[in-house]
């Protein structure tokens, strides 16, 4: 495996970088498999996952590269809750708060898509003890917490709250 400065891609030498493959795909890191002469290349639906046969020329990989780049931005995959107290997105993690982990949990089920107020009130306080109020404190709080994973959270007026993924585009200009 060869990572390539200043890009997320890894490239792995097929077929004996298979084990780093599955690592990378269950990280949801993007990956070009280097596929020699006379080896025929896997069969992957991932459009995180490409090939190129080698020996390939310089100009090809980078765009093969850059190709990877724009479709892993644009795959929009759900972070993920081990359930160790972790948040996992995009092979980053950060560690979750019980409460949080439970709002976390309605939202990835929901990913991308409005989850009402009243569920997630329901879900942080299942003995209807909680308010709005409190939820907004804690939502206030985990937008802080998923922000460097390239994660927001919106609201919907009078519908709810929405997880969903920061461009990548926005998360490299917020670096500067």
């Amino acid at each position: 495996m060869n990572p390539i400065v200043g890009t997320a891609v890894v490239l792995v030498r097929w077929p004996e970088g298979g084990a780093e493959l599955a690592r990378l795909r269950s990280e949801g890191i993007p990956r070009l498999l280097m596929v020699p002469q006379g080896e025929s290349p896997p069969i992957d639906p991932d459009p995180k996952t490409d090939w190129v046969r080698m020996p390939i020329a310089d100009d090809e990989l980078r765009a093969r590269v850059h190709v990877l780049e724009l479709r892993a931005d644009i795959v929009a995959e759900a972070p993920l809750l081990p359930g160790d107290g972790r948040l996992l997105f995009r092979g980053n993690w950060v560690v979750i708060p019980p409460l949080s982990e439970k709002l976390m949990a309605l939202f990835i089920e929901h990913f991308g898509a409005v989850v009402p107020a009243d569920d997630l009130l329901a879900t942080a306080w299942p003995d209807a003890t909680g308010r709005r109020e409190a939820l907004r404190v804690h939502l206030t709080k985990l937008r802080s917490l998923v922000a460097p994973l390239g994660l927001g959270i919106k609201g919907v007026r009078d519908r709810g709250y929405v997880l969903h993924a920061l461009p990548k585009s926005v998360l490299d200009s917020s670096a500067v």
